[in-house]
């Protein structure tokens, strides 16, 4: 009897521990199928919101916001599903759905980043700027590494942009570049504030070119490259190449920033296809915004400037806090001959951003195009109180000088100067706004052609001697200088009347560049 007790209890424990393996082994089965399930259903909402994407990228944002609507019924306790669709409802003006959607997800403490972020995105369509970057400081607590931390500084970095503010756009960009040097987008937005900064420091306009010869064959590929490469070649005169390259992009397949960017070249380039093509995807992306409102403005002002200054003030409360939309406005009354209204304008752009150095330069130069130059003299010498080596601020002064006639002021000006292109703009003041003094004007000449040794490729300082050669009738030297000019890029709009003088002088159409094949 006492034999057989071990016996039973070895069987006892054999067969108690293969019920074991056997609990072990369903319990894996189970875990695995959970995993498959969820897998599963993972994939269908991504699939879901890549349609929604694709809709959203034919310009067709209510079908987007209906397929991931249907996706919320088969899944509705899907937080992606829901960020996605407070996106759409931003993109669709529905800020009050998609502020309640967005503040439910971070009672959930998931997505919390991008919640924030979403919000961010409806204050700066609202026009809301300071409360953003005052937001966009907060969470920069929440991801100081990582892609949630380069996607916040972007957002800083083009924030910054929209307020004049190239000093704080380029710290944020540097900050995005040294997270990951590989990020397109990153280098992008670090070439784009180096050009707007450029009249701050001379040394950025080879910085990004520095930038822009050194992105690898894979990087040259993104959009928003070549978009920041044709603005590099419009900052350094090359009009026509920058407009050929914005011409061979897919309009359909760019980022909205990108197309607003190109909405802004193709202004200062007079293209009205490009524009108008870029105006119409923008708005198709992104629905109302300041910069929407910007680009409309822009679209119509050539042909009627009543409709243009219409479409801007009928957004003047919603983007109140804007200041380039006080700087349009300005511009626009201008050109419609209300000086005082184009000068209060430019004041309340003064007062939304005081420590943006480039924003009081352009307040300073629209109020010398508005007729008040002691007003603008007193500004740009505050201006340079602060920045005493900003050059685009001392060639306005010089020109505002001259235009009071303060010549010996204007000499003065230039004498400090040690910048290279300095010559050209010297060149230019003494021949055209002091051309009645003839002694003036040869010295004038001299400065131009100093600038033509330096910069042979110059268009403009070829336009200006022309022009001063011309009023001297010293006509071979004009008609060398002019035919130099047309075959260099820029200055498009002088094409007509250099081509109509160079005709009048005898010159045959073969030997005349033709307009928009200029080298």
């Amino acid at each position: 009897m006492n034999r057989t007790l071990p016996f039973f209890f070895i069987l006892a424990i054999l067969f108690g521990c293969n019920d074991q393996d056997v609990t072990l082994e369903s319990q894996r089965e189970h875990l695995q199928q959970v995993r498959k399930e969820k897998n599963r259903h993972e994939q269908n909402i991504s699939l879901r919101i890549r349609v929604a994407n694709r809709f959203l990228s034919e310009g067709q944002p209510l079908e987007a916001r209906q397929h991931l609507r249907e996706g919320m019924h088969e899944y509705p306790k899907s937080l992606r599903l829901k960020y996605h669709i407070a996106l759409v409802n931003i993109q669709l003006e529905e800020y009050d759905k998609a502020k309640q959607a967005l503040n439910e997800l971070l009672k959930e403490k998931r997505f919390e980043s991008k919640a924030l972020l979403g919000l961010i995105r409806i204050d700066v369509q609202q026009g809301f700027y300071d409360k953003a970057l005052q937001q966009l400081n907060e969470i920069s607590v929440l991801a100081r590494q990582g892609p949630e931390a380069i996607k916040i500084l972007h957002q800083k970095s083009l924030l910054h942009r929209r307020l004049l503010d190239f000093i704080n756009q380029e710290k944020a960009a540097r900050r995005a570049v040294s997270l990951n040097p590989q990020n397109p987008i990153s280098q992008s937005l670090l070439v784009l504030s180096l050009i707007d900064g450029a009249p701050l420091k001379k040394v950025n306009t080879q910085e990004a070119t520095k930038i822009l010869n050194e992105v690898t064959p894979q990087q040259a590929t993104s959009p928003w490259i070549r978009v920041v490469s044709a603005l590099h070649l419009l900052h350094n005169n090359q009009r026509h190449q920058s407009l050929a390259l914005l011409q061979s992009l897919n309009i359909q397949e760019l980022p909205a920033a990108t197309l607003f960017w190109i909405g802004e070249m193709a202004h200062a380039m007079n293209s009205k296809s490009l524009l108008q093509a870029a105006a119409q995807r923008y708005s198709e992306m992104v629905g109302d915004s300041p910069q929407m409102a910007l680009l409309h403005a822009y679209n119509k002002r050539d042909t009627n400037i009543v409709e243009s200054l219409t479409v801007l003030r009928a957004s003047r409360k919603l983007y109140s806090q804007d200041p380039r939309f006080h700087l349009a406005l300005a511009e626009l009354v201008l050109q419609k001959g209300e000086k005082e209204m184009s000068v209060i304008h430019l004041m309340d752009a003064a007062a939304l951003a005081p420590e943006s150095t480039m924003l009081q330069y352009k307040v300073a130069l629209g109020l010398m195009n508005a007729g008040v130059p002691l007003k603008a003299q007193n500004h740009v010498e505050g201006l340079l109180k602060k920045h005493p080596k900003m050059v685009e601020a001392q060639f306005l002064l010089a020109e505002l000088h001259a235009k009071m006639g303060q010549l010996d002021l204007m000499d003065a000006v230039f004498k400090k100067l040690k910048a290279q292109e300095a010559p050209c703009r010297y060149g230019w003041l003494l021949t055209v706004r002091t051309f009645q003094d003839p002694s003036r004007v040869q010295k004038g000449i001299k400065q131009l052609q100093k600038c033509v040794q330096r910069f042979p490729k110059h268009p403009t300082a070829h336009r200006h001697l022309g022009d001063a050669y011309a009023g001297l009738d010293i006509f071979g030297r004009a008609k060398r200088h002019y035919l130099a000019h047309l075959k260099l890029p820029g200055d498009e709009p002088e094409y007509d009347r250099i081509k109509q003088y160079l005709r009048r002088q005898g010159v045959k159409e073969k030997y005349i560049p033709r307009k928009g094949q200029r080298q």
